[in-house]
């Protein structure tokens, strides 16, 4: 299963946030640590806000920190949320034409229910349990990022 570039910008800015929650980061900041271009990052960081998993503040000293939400939120929540393309496949679009089986296709709500089997499975983990040192505390230290065993 993939998930869209937007959920998977959403959960590397959530991650990053979890592994520092009292640290404030602004988007250039999290732009370089979850190496994805800034305008991409503004756009996850606007969208995580508005549904209550960050915290943002602006101005100089400004910045985003991961709320208590953000971190108990599940990563099936999560990408139910942010994942918002219409069908696993590419059943209808410019990039692969119209699919001529689409208005009578059995395989679309096969194709459906195992995204949403794939969400389900991940509805046990938390953004926190992905989040820090047990995720990765090499990886983590390498991207700046403090951990409670430093």
């Amino acid at each position: 299963m993939k998930i869209g570039a937007f959920a998977d910008v959403g959960l590397r800015v959530l991650m990053v946030l979890g592994a520092e929650p009292e640290v404030r980061l602004s988007t250039r900041e999290l732009s370089q640590r979850v190496a994805v271009p800034q305008s991409h990052v503004s756009k996850a960081v606007t969208a995580l806000s508005h549904r209550g998993w960050i915290e943002v503040q602006r101005g100089r000293t400004g910045g985003a920190t991961v709320s208590r939400a953000g971190l108990d939120v599940s990563i099936g929540a999560v990408l139910r949320s942010l994942d918002t393309r219409a069908d696993v496949a590419e059943c209808t679009g410019a990039a692969a034409g119209d699919c001529p089986l689409v208005g009578a296709c059995r395989l679309r709500g096969h194709l459906a229910a195992a995204r949403e089997a794939f969400y389900a499975a991940l509805d046990p983990v938390s953004v926190r349990d992905v989040s820090g040192p047990a995720s990765g505390g090499a990886f983590f230290a390498s991207i700046g990022l403090r951990t409670s065993t430093d």
